[in-house]
Parts: structure tokens; C-alpha cells; sequence
């Protein structure tokens, strides 16, 4: 189950060392999300998350993958 490079990036901005941490951070940011778009987003991550085991996160590479 691969995310696409937005869900990961939006992923990125938090603290992705455990799944439980990084459900908690993005339920947390939801009241601050003001575009749809964003909370589309944020809402298709955690289904997908909650769906998941802590395994199958920690073998994702979640680290965003710049080019220089």
C-alpha cells in the first residue's frame, strides 16, 4: 500500500517515528485545516493509516526524497 508523493509529503510534517504518533498529530491539525482540499487529504491519510499496522508503516519509506 504506497501513498502518493502529496500524502507523503503532507505526512512529512509530522512526527512519523510511530503510527499512533502520526494519527494523533493529524487528528490534532484537523480544526486548523481551513482549505477542503487539505482536509480531503488529511482524512484519505488517516483511513488509510488506521487501516494499516505499525509494521507495515515502519517498513515505508516516509523520508521525502529531494533531488539536488
Amino acid at each position: 500500500m504506497g501513498f502518493t508523493m502529496e500524502e507523503t509529503g503532507f505526512m512529512a510534517v509530522f512526527d512519523i517515528s510511530g503510527r499512533s504518533r502520526l494519527l494523533s498529530g493529524i487528528r490534532e491539525s484537523l480544526p486548523d485545516l481551513r482549505e477542503p482540499e487539505m482536509k480531503e487529504l488529511a482524512n484519505s491519510v488517516l483511513h488509510r493509516l488506521e487501516a494499516m499496522t505499525d509494521q507495515e508503516l515502519a517498513a515505508l519509506d516516509l523520508a521525502p526524497g529531494y533531488d539536488f
